[in-house]
């Protein structure tokens, strides 16, 4: 071989070396760019990173996506929260329109009387046996543990709606005078249709002198039972005389008023709010209680019953608080 060539072998070698390299990582780059980063699973299944890749961001922006699709779910159940603060605001009138029920009670509370002594009977004297108010001396009686008025009020507070039977003064002197419920308690008008229980007091004594209160319904269950019982007590507290055929054991009479206790109960009638029909003196009487009938029915108070027929003493609230009944008055 030439010498010339031999001394330019190595030189060769190199050369063709560093092209042989350069073809091979020629070659191992193309393969990289081809497979797009190709990667090969243990079980040999062909998984494209890239396109995982891509699905994740496909994924992770569709995430986004529906994320920011709650968001105006969120922002539209803001309305719906507006909404819910309109519908709130809604019910302030409501609550609002409460308040003049509310204060259309507080006329009821104003209105009364201001002090139960200026529509009580004022007293002027008291002894043991009675009692004088408003110019007229009343007999008291005591049944049990309990002190009673024997006779009917026969006071005319100046105020309020209270007759005389059939307008005239004289049966005023037999029966007493009839009054309404609110003008027996001292209340505005307001409460005869209108509850005004919360304005009652344990003794309320209204239009009774100082002292002596109107009466509850225990008291006059304390009063039936001390006479026998309701069954009976009309025989033990109605008046012997007055009374429709009514009198004491031995007089003839078809009916028996023995006023055993000394009450006297006068059937003194009853008329309605307007009081110009009057019914029922003679045959029976109603005196009224301090206390109210409740539920539904607000024009209503309780009252105690006797008829001339009847020896039961009957529990009722028949006419109404307007109507016009009797009033007995018993010891605070």
């Amino acid at each position: 071989m030439n010498k010339s060539i031999l001394k330019k072998l190595p030189a060769l070698l190199v050369i063709l070396v560093v092209i042989g390299g350069a073809q091979t990582f020629t070659s191992c780059s193309s393969d990289d760019g081809n497979n797009g980063g190709v990667s090969s699973s243990s079980d040999g299944n062909i998984q494209s990173t890239s396109s995982s890749s891509t699905d994740e961001a496909s994924s992770s922006s569709s995430a986004e996506l529906s994320s920011s699709s709650i968001a105006p779910s969120s922002s539209s159940s803001v309305p719906s929260s507006s909404s819910a603060e309109s519908s709130s605001s809604s019910v302030v009138p409501s609550s609002s329109s409460s308040v003049p029920s509310s204060s259309s009670a507080e006329p009821s509370s104003s209105s009364v009387v201001p002090s139960s002594s200026s529509v009580g009977c004022p007293v002027s004297a008291v002894s043991e046996r009675s009692v004088t108010c408003g110019g007229q001396i009343y007999r008291t009686v005591k049944i049990g543990e309990q002190i009673w008025f024997a006779e009917n009020l026969n006071y005319d507070p100046g105020v309020g709606n209270s007759a005389c039977y059939d307008n005239d003064p004289e049966n005023c002197d037999i029966y007493g005078r009839l009054y309404d419920w609110v003008t027996v308690m001292g209340f505005s008008s307001n409460c005869n249709t209108n509850s005004c229980s919360n304005l009652i007091k344990e003794k309320h004594q209204g239009i009774c002198p100082d002292g002596w209160h109107i009466p509850s319904e225990a008291d006059w269950d304390e009063l039936m039972e001390a006479v026998g019982g309701s069954e009976t007590a009309g025989i033990h507290l109605k008046a012997t005389t007055g009374w429709r055929d009514c009198g004491p054991s031995g007089s003839n009479s078809s009916y028996v008023c023995e006023d055993t206790y000394n009450f006297s109960a006068m059937p003194g009638g009853y008329s309605g709010s307007e009081v110009d029909r009057f019914f029922g003196a003679g045959n029976q009487g109603e005196w009224w209680s301090a206390k109210e009938y409740g539920g539904s029915s607000l024009d209503f108070a309780y009252y105690r019953r006797m008829f001339y027929s009847h020896e039961y003493v009957f529990w009722g609230a028949g006419s109404g608080k307007p109507g016009v009944y009797s009033v007995r008055c018993v010891q605070d």
